[in-house]
């Protein structure tokens, strides 16, 4: 069933999806377009070249191009769009494409990243491939998305849509990032760079399942090395243990739903991976030199400090 609704965030922005997409009619117009295909193929003209995809995959439209419709096969996809102001009332497409949103995230501030609506390589033409894994976790992502914009007579829908949303960019990125490297290799347990990598993407997967098996030891068994070797080797390629890098990213993707929303504390550890918001919050005031609360009064101020400067 497809769905769009205004969303006041200060001002009115477009927010909707279709839970059954036949991708006949994409809408662009001041919006960005996410579609993840579980099955099928699917073949647009985008800015008059022709694309196809085939699944399982997942298209990352940016806002205003020219989209046509030639032809699909067996085509099962969902589809959201949304306004950028939707994630940061302070935040336009015109900021992203001035390049001054990702130059605040050079800065360090803690935003989404949404570099594969506006960084194109010539290796990326608008479609990423998934793996079966990443497939079934945007699904998890986008059906919650779905259920938070079909209940708005819950007052905090918009925030549980954004914690979802935030969750589904940053697969999306990660898959960016994994498909634009020009030094991405086939596991090979004899290429120390291409098992990191391989370990990498495991954490990134399931970073926010708390009973996950997501630890040094795990880790090394479920590649076939040891861990004394994945310990030295990964600290040597990444600059830190296994333990501090899942910590510091699942502290670092609760940021920014501490950033974005007002869902309780105890509910964005929880969707992190962490097991109990009291070692969520010893960990964050450890890394962050301040709690969770502190961070989500600061972040907004930041925000409206960073875009509404004229210095670039």
């Amino acid at each position: 069933m497809p769905m769009t609704c205004k969303f006041d965030c200060g001002r009115l922005v477009d927010v909707g999806f279709f839970e059954a997409d036949s991708c006949r009619e994409i809408r662009t117009d001041n919006v960005y377009n996410i579609i993840l295909m579980s099955k099928g193929s699917l073949t647009l003209r985008i800015n008059g070249n022709r694309v196809k995809g085939d699944a399982p995959c997942i298209w990352v439209l940016k806002e205003n191009l020219d989209v046509e419709y030639i032809s699909s096969q067996k085509l099962s996809a969902q589809s959201i769009h949304f306004d950028v102001a939707f994630l940061y009332r302070s935040v336009t497409f015109e900021k992203i494409n001035s390049r001054k949103y990702k130059k605040s995230i050079q800065r360090g501030l803690n935003l989404v990243p949404l570099n594969a609506f506006y960084d194109y390589p010539d290796t990326f033409s608008y479609v990423l491939p998934l793996s079966e894994a990443e497939c079934v976790h945007a699904n998890s992502f986008l059906a919650n998305f779905y259920c938070a914009v079909h209940n708005q007579s819950y007052e905090r829908w918009s925030c549980q849509a954004r914690t979802n949303l935030n969750g589904l960019l940053e697969l999306i990125h990660q898959v960016y990032l994994g498909f634009i490297n020009p030094n991405k290799q086939s596991f090979d347990i004899k290429n120390t760079q291409a098992w990191v990598q391989a370990i990498l993407k495991k954490i990134h997967l399931n970073y926010s399942n708390a009973s996950a098996p997501l630890s040094l030891v795990p880790l090394a068994k479920e590649i076939g090395i040891n861990k004394d070797t994945v310990s030295k080797k990964f600290n040597e390629i990444v600059g830190c243990s296994v333990g501090d890098y899942i910590l510091d990213y699942r502290i670092m993707c609760a940021c920014r739903s501490l950033g974005n929303t007002k869902i309780k504390v105890k509910d964005i550890a929880s969707a992190c991976g962490f097991a109990s918001e009291s070692y969520f919050n010893r960990q964050f005031q450890n890394r962050k030199d301040m709690s969770p609360e502190q961070y989500r009064k600061s972040a907004p101020k930041l925000r409206q400090a960073e875009f509404s400067s004229d210095d670039e």
